[in-house]
Order: structure tokens, then C-alpha cells, then sequence
């Protein structure tokens, strides 16, 4: 075939292979979950931008089973670093894929997170055994009435996790943290 008409294909079929990579792509977008963790579980930052102002709890896992284990450390970088797609298919497509999910700028590194990505469909929860809880924490300006009701849900649990208590030390503008 001719040169033009060499491109005229080479372009049609690009068109139509790249409409079928995003449609796919946004299936599996639609159909995928992250849930995040921290390493950190007595940031003053974390507990004031993710646990309403220090009213919510902070729930630690022994991460050596499912679905902790197969959880990825998130890469901090500067969001300016360009992402070489083309390269990532030929040598490790699965790069891809880790670079949309745990890829995060550098500014948020103090968080040292963790995700989880999982392709349940709908299921908006990702299963794990309650033996995994090892401790909760509590917010230091947790509201009683959560309080008791978390207590009462912890007392279903096959063992009793390590209860925390944070607390704000004003002075030295850190947390403080009582086993009860």
C-alpha cells in the first residue's frame, strides 16, 4: 500500500485502539476501591485533617494477613515529575497501574501511606478478619456517645484490641496517648 494510505490506517486503527484502552480503562476505574492506612497513628496532623478535628478513632491492624499484605507504600514526588507511559507498557505494565494508585506529591509525605487497591465491583468494603484489630485509639475530643458505642462494638470482637486514649499536650503542641 502506499505511504498516505499506510498512515490513513496506522491513524484509524491508533483512534480506535486508544478509544478501547480508555473505555476499558474506566470500567476498571469504575469498579476499583482504594482504602488508605497510615503508619502513623499519632499524627497531630492526620488527626486533625482525617478524624474530625480529634473526635473520631484510629483503628491499627496486625497487617500480616488479607488484605493488609498486599498493601503498597504510596510514592512521594514532585506531581511536576512526568510519567513515562509508553516506557511503563514495555517493560513493567503493572508500573501503570501503581503509578495511579499510589502516587501522591511529596508535600503529604508526613502521612507515610498505605492503599490497598481492590476490583470488587460494587462491594464498597474490603473484607478482613475482626481478629486483625490489635487497637483502637481514641480522638482526644471524642464525643462520650460515640465512645460507648464503639465500646459496645469492640465487645463482639473475638479478642479485646489495645484501647487508646490521645490526648493534646498544649504545651509542647503534641499528642499524648494513655492504654485504657
Amino acid at each position: 500500500i502506499s505511504p498516505e494510505k499506510a498512515a490513513e490506517e496506522f491513524n484509524s486503527s491508533r483512534e480506535w485502539g486508544m478509544k478501547r484502552l480508555l473505555e476499558k480503562w474506566e470500567a476498571t476505574r469504575a469498579g476499583t476501591r482504594i482504602v488508605c492506612f497510615s503508619a502513623k497513628p499519632n499524627s497531630i496532623r492526620m488527626w486533625s485533617y482525617y478524624a474530625q478535628a480529634h473526635e473520631g478513632i484510629c483503628v491499627g491492624y496486625n497487617t500480616s494477613g488479607r488484605p493488609f499484605w498486599v498493601a503498597q507504600k504510596v510514592k512521594y514526588q514532585n506531581p511536576n515529575t512526568p510519567f513515562d507511559v509508553v516506557a511503563a507498557s514495555q517493560s513493567d505494565p503493572t508500573e501503570i497501574a501503581a503509578n495511579i494508585t499510589c502516587r501522591k506529591s511529596s508535600e503529604w509525605e508526613f502521612e507515610e501511606e498505605y492503599r490497598v487497591a481492590s476490583d470488587l465491583g460494587d462491594i464498597k468494603l474490603i473484607p478482613f478478619h475482626a481478629s486483625a484489630i490489635k487497637e483502637i485509639r481514641f480522638g482526644a475530643r471524642m464525643k462520650m456517645e460515640f465512645k460507648e458505642k464503639v465500646m459496645e462494638a469492640i465487645s463482639h470482637l473475638p479478642h479485646r484490641p489495645t484501647l487508646i486514649q490521645m490526648g493534646c499536650d498544649f504545651d509542647r503542641f503534641i499528642l499524648t496517648e494513655t492504654v485504657i
